[in-house]
């Protein structure tokens, strides 16, 4: 949690670690994948994993049980009072040294750093709600939302590249896309940005909420100018799925599959009737209960 803020923030981390291998580091998606179930995202390490974790750093891979489960260490005391004192020496002349050559040794580091990671933390949960909110993970239109969100993402870079001196202001789809471009590795995004915008680009999360709006509406607007296409999307399971199910008939009308209005109408409630059953689906996850069943299976792989 705490490296994928550090992630979303390449400026500060190029700052701290660019000569670290945590710098060339990618998010290690595949395991995260394995280690987090779907259904009700509970997060179990592999053992193998825990005990690696545990070796390496000393730490119990699960900290949150850990500190719930302390061991009550609390002993009869031998005598009710002990005086004690500690004589103030000064340091001789071999243990000054000492102390500076500690003192050289972490100068460069960020003494706030902690803090500042905290921060980043914070900052990006109000990003996670918003993905909660959409589900996009579990829509029925999963393939075709991060495609087209890729696809603009790539839009996205060539207005940065454009205007070099503004903020543009990702849409939530599109954020999505950059966070996931910035966590293929800090030293990749940089040299990425480096080929495709010209330039560094920071991901800058500290932004006042008046600025992001001022700088969506030139966003949106430079969007409209040099694209032609909208730019907010509304992200809704339904919205996604019809999109997704329009792509797919342009596609073959493309190569040369003949198509009529009656395919609209039975586009359209294919549609409906998808995105309930996947609705359904979700409702019983969250319940614990049997999952309901798509009789008409051929409509489910469509999506």
């Amino acid at each position: 949690m705490v490296w994928h803020a550090f992630m979303l923030n390449p400026r500060f981390m190029r700052s701290l670690c660019h000569k670290e291998i945590l710098y060339r580091l990618p998010m290690p998606w595949e395991k995260i994948h394995e280690a987090i179930r779907n259904r009700d995202w509970t997060f179990t390490l592999k053992d193998a994993d825990a005990r690696c974790f545990r070796d390496e750093t000393g730490l119990h891979a699960d900290l949150l049980d850990e500190f719930s489960t302390w061991a009550d260490t609390v002993g009869t005391p031998l005598t009710p009072f002990v005086g004690f004192s500690v004589p103030r020496k000064p340091i001789v002349g071999h243990e000054k040294a000492l102390v500076q050559k500690y003192r050289d040794h972490f100068a460069w580091a960020d003494k706030d750093l902690a803090a500042k990671l905290k921060d980043a933390v914070v900052r990006q949960s109000e990003f996670v709600d918003k993905m909660n909110n959409h589900l996009w993970i579990r829509s029925p239109a999963l393939g075709g939302t991060l495609s087209r969100a890729i696809h603009r993402y790539g839009d996205f870079l060539h207005l940065l590249r454009l205007c070099p001196g503004r903020t543009i202001v990702p849409t939530l789809d599109i954020d999505l896309v950059w966070h996931t471009h910035q966590c293929s590795s800090p030293k990749q995004y940089a040299e990425a940005m480096e080929d495709m915008v010209g330039r560094f680009v920071n991901h800058d999360d500290t932004i006042a909420k008046d600025s992001l709006r001022e700088g969506f509406d030139f966003s949106q607007s430079l969007w409209h100018v040099h694209l032609g296409t909208e730019y907010r999307v509304c992200g809704c399971w339904d919205c996604e799925a019809l999109l997704s199910a329009v792509d797919d008939l342009q596609a073959k009308e493309e190569a040369g599959v003949a198509t009529n209005m009656e395919d609209v109408t039975n586009l359209s409630l294919e549609v409906q009737k998808v995105v309930t059953y996947y609705r359904a689906v979700e409702v019983s996850v969250r319940a614990q209960r049997r999952l309901p069943v798509m009789r008409d299976e051929a409509s489910v792989a469509r999506f």
